[in-house]
């Protein structure tokens, strides 16, 4: 597959050889399309991830009691939270069914469940909203699209050499 530019006003491109890698494309598995797909969105969205745990509010608390515990009307304990759990619980997370796979930067549910960031991002009446999620993907995103794109060019081009096409 080759790339041939015009200089000009429209600029048009045409490709050598895409049909005979659009075939041999076809005749892949999905399961082993999407699992290379997953694994280029969940490396482009690690920078996300990593730009929103910095900017994680942390709970200060001059008089640190252990975790905070939550009991129901009943008395038992609902939720229980430790500082740093919505630092911890910032993470990356690829799903979807097919061909159709989508990435996810953000609050997960894990170990360490940072459910309460919602109301820090979004505020409540007692809580000033704070939109650390906002500010921070709003800054990586576009990078993080640039990568993509070459990271999913550099997979074609790879993998259509490796099926012996002419790929640049």
């Amino acid at each position: 597959m080759a790339f041939k530019g015009q200089q000009g006003q429209n600029n048009r491109f045409e490709l050598q050889g895409f049909d005979q890698f659009i075939k041999a494309v076809q005749t892949m598995p999905d399961r082993m399309k999407s699992n290379a797909m997953r694994g280029i969105i969940a490396k482009n969205m690690k920078p996300i991830s990593e730009a929103i745990k910095a900017n994680t509010p942390i709970r200060k608390s001059s008089s640190y009691q252990g975790p905070i515990k939550r009991k129901r009307k009943d008395g038992s304990i609902s939720t229980e939270s430790m500082p740093m759990n919505l630092k911890k619980s910032i993470g990356v997370k690829t799903f979807g069914k097919g061909t159709e796979i989508s990435g996810y930067a953000g609050i997960q549910k894990k170990k360490n469940d940072g459910w309460y960031g919602f109301f820090i991002e979004r505020g409540t009446r007692n809580i000033v909203k704070n939109p650390f999620i906002a500010r921070s993907a709003a800054a990586t995103i576009p990078l993080a699209t640039e990568h993509l794109t070459t990271d999913i060019k550099d997979y074609i081009v790879t993998n259509a050499q490796k099926l012996g096409l002419d790929a640049k």
